[in-house]
């Protein structure tokens, strides 16, 4: 028997989008499967997902925390009813038998009545996109037009911000880190300006190859916008700022005793497992697309795609394939043996880890980002008495 301490399913409810993102990794990087998938996803992946999941747990397997994010593509381009029916079908059938929180990750763009009154039901936690000011944004996030969508995101943001009912979690903002200056102009926009207290930024899909999409990256180093954004955060510490929250919350919880250390010796117990699953079935063992090189190592060199039709979600979740990536996360590259910090990055995401040469073997691409942002919010703590 397994305890699966966390679950998280990328659920993946469109395979299409109304913005031309310049870096997207889904519509302008390795990944070109979507052009083959169904635009929406089905009822009958729905169900088999269900049926897979309830069968894991009837049979004595344990899922405390199941995360479900409803994904993209972007999630409101299909019918709300149908989305409505998708969630109540799996909140219906899954909420007895675990803990069952719904996440919606958006462009903003699309942001109506009827979406308000979805996420407001069935209380999803919702992240949009915004990347600065209404320049900077525009300059990336694009409709198909060469539109820009700033003035829309804007607009989704603050109806859904005016009209969310207190028992829902906050709005969560995402921001792709460029240029510094962009950085920080995102965050007095979310924080001051919205009054959003909610905020993360994500690096670039870069690994050591190549970029993924096109990104206008500064020379500046990204870390300085990280800086930037937390010389401004200590003076507010309220604000959920997700890119210092992930060092503190490891310092605070480092003498912790190792999680349920007793069921670790009697079963198999999983601290974690993120999956994709697509419009059509497909089974992805990541949360976004990695080159097919990468792919093929996780995979021990099958091309095959997974489909939920053709196994067992239990039998994916053990797979070789996931055993592998926690081996990369439990034996970091060498270059990271001697580094402060390595057990908070983790040698960093697989996709800025990898090359074709060293497959996974290679500290991130951003370590000198994330060192140099782990050391200044180190200094501060210590300057303000924190103990070393």
């Amino acid at each position: 028997m397994y305890i699966f301490n966390k679950v998280q399913i990328i659920l993946k409810v469109s395979e299409r989008c109304n913005l031309n993102c310049s870096y997207c990794y889904y519509f302008n990087g390795y990944e070109e499967g979507h052009i083959d998938k169904p635009p929406s996803i089905s009822m009958n992946v729905i169900e088999k997902l269900t049926k897979d999941i309830i069968e894991m747990i009837d049979y004595g397997n344990t899922i405390k925390s199941l995360d479900i994010f409803i994904h993209g593509g972007e999630p409101t381009l299909i019918k709300h009813e149908k989305l409505d029916s998708i969630i109540d079908y799996l909140q219906s059938n899954l909420s007895e038998r675990t803990n069952v929180s719904f996440f919606m990750q958006t462009n903003g763009t699309l942001i109506s009545s009827s979406i308000v009154s979805l996420i407001n039901k069935h209380k999803i936690s919702v992240g949009i996109s915004i990347d600065g000011n209404e320049l900077t944004h525009d300059k990336f996030r694009i409709y198909r037009s060469g539109k820009g969508s700033f003035k829309d995101v804007k607009a989704g943001i603050l109806k859904l911000k005016n009209n969310l009912n207190e028992d829902v979690p906050r709005i969560g903002i995402l921001a792709v880190a460029t240029k510094p200056e962009s950085m920080i102009e995102t965050y007095n926009l979310i924080v001051k300006d919205l009054e959003i207290d909610n905020i993360s930024f994500l690096f670039p899909e870069k690994n050591h190859d190549d970029l993924t999409g096109k990104v206008e990256i500064s020379e500046v180093p990204i870390s300085r916008g990280l800086i930037n954004c937390f010389d401004v955060w200590k003076n507010n510490t309220n604000v959920n700022y997700r890119n210092v929250l992930e060092l503190t919350k490891f310092f605070k919880e480092v003498n912790v005793s190792n999680i349920e250390k007793t069921n670790q010796l009697e079963c198999n117990f999983i601290q974690s497992r993120l999956l994709m699953v697509r419009s059509d079935g497909d089974l992805y063992h990541y949360d976004r697309f990695l080159p097919q090189d990468a792919n093929k190592i996780i995979t021990g060199g099958e091309n095959e795609v997974k489909n939920i039709f053709d196994l067992k979600l239990f039998d994916y979740l053990t797979s070789s394939s996931f055993k592998y990536i926690d081996s990369l996360y439990k034996n970091l590259p060498n270059e990271c043996s001697d580094c402060l910090y390595k057990n908070v990055c983790r040698g960093g995401n697989l996709e800025n880890r990898f090359s074709k040469m060293a497959s996974f073997d290679k500290k991130s691409i951003y370590c000198q980002d994330i060192k140099m942002f782990y050391n200044h919010i180190c200094s501060e703590l210590i300057n303000a008495g924190y103990p070393e």
